[in-house]
């Protein structure tokens, strides 16, 4: 994974436009194969998962775990760092509010559809990792020769070639799809380090200066391929992540705003802009 995505992060945006595309169709792919046997296992009288003979019983609503959920989906939305760099490959920049409108529309759909379906089938056996439940996806064929407990570790033989193909792609795509989303951040993570060290001088070091680029890159993208040696599991990683994101959320742009309110005051510039709401107006 690292030697796949530490050089991507080493290159522009421009320069990955095929293998976004390519994993663009491939996600696209990832949603169909979801809702699709999910759909077929509810018309079939056959266990389609494992043992489990149809949808296991869940609530549509449990604030118990709201607390899990909360940070996460703070983390899971914040993307407002990346669209400059995103935006700059686009030609035309008056179709950005289309193209992300648009985005926006289908993930939200994709994302809801997928999660509402999911925990409406799996019920408490859904994994943390929810694409892992299709380990055990037969299709009504195979059987299980060891460890049939484990929902991740059973063993499964008789299953045809296409059903053993989707659970390969469904249980491994998602770890690769992470790949087109960590140079995005490992770029934006980049420009930051280097903005903060080089100042208004940014744009000449980025135009004039490409090892001093791939530096900062590599500053930003080795660290977290370092960390995931040492913590595998998931769901301590978003547990974390999702503390940080309160903080990337919530308290950096309102401190950012503060401050930056107090050094206009101090210097006679007028503070309130177009982009002003009753929020922070005072």
């Amino acid at each position: 994974f690292g030697a796949m995505t530490v050089p991507l992060t080493c290159m522009e945006l421009r320069e990955q436009v095929p293998i976004q595309i390519a994993l663009a169709l491939c996600r696209l792919l990832l949603v169909m194969l979801i809702v699709s046997t999910i759909l077929a296992s509810l018309g079939s009288s056959e266990p389609q998962f494992g043992d489990q003979d149809g949808p296991e019983s869940a609530p549509d609503f449990n604030f118990k775990g709201f607390y899990k959920i909360l940070p996460i989906a703070v983390y899971a939305n914040i993307f407002h760092h990346s669209l400059p760099g995103l935006s700059y490959p686009v030609a035309n920049k008056a179709l950005l509010s289309k193209i992300y409108r648009a985005v926006f529309t289908f993930m939200t759909v994709a994302y809801c559809l997928i999660g509402y379906m999911a925990s409406s089938y799996f019920g408490s056996n859904i994994l943390s990792s929810a694409n892992l439940n299709w380990h055990s996806y037969t299709a009504g064929t195979g059987q299980c020769t060891e460890d049939c407990d484990s929902q991740t570790d059973s063993v499964w033989t008789g299953r045809p070639w296409w059903v053993s193909s989707i659970v390969f792609y469904v249980v491994l795509f998602p770890a690769l799809d992470v790949a087109s989303a960590f140079p995005l951040n490992g770029i934006t993570l980049g420009s930051t380090l280097l903005g903060f060290k080089h100042g208004s001088n940014i744009r000449r070091v980025e135009a004039s200066d490409r090892r001093e680029v791939v530096k900062h890159r590599l500053l930003a993208a080795i660290p977290p391929i370092a960390g995931a040696c040492f913590v595998r599991d998931l769901g301590v990683i978003t547990d974390y992540t999702g503390v940080t994101g309160f903080l990337i959320a919530f308290v950096f742009p309102a401190a950012l705003h503060a401050t930056s309110r107090r050094m206009c005051k101090r210097r006679g510039v007028r503070t309130r802009t177009g982009y002003e709401s009753w929020i922070d107006a005072e």
